[in-house]
């Protein structure tokens, strides 16, 4: 993922396969977190928060930032 993006790439390390590429065109992330048991992925941008299928790169839902509060 680079900063500023709207493209990712989701790779495993240890075997260097890459699991899946994704687009959100909804916003630019800036930052991208796994959950423990690396399943599904966050992705934060300038208006609000996905969520994501590490091995598909669906996305499972978007929570929006509105006036500094969540609204899904």
């Amino acid at each position: 993922m680079t900063r500023n993006s709207s493209t990712f790439n989701v790779w495993d390390i240890p075997t260097g396969e890459l699991l899946c590429t994704g687009t959100d065109s909804t916003f630019r992330s800036r930052t991208l977190a796994f959950t423990y048991n690396g399943k599904t992925f966050a992705t934060y941008g300038n208006v609000g928060v996905s969520l994501w299928n590490t091995h598909t790169g669906e996305k499972l839902t978007t929570v929006y930032l509105i006036n500094h509060n969540l609204i899904k």
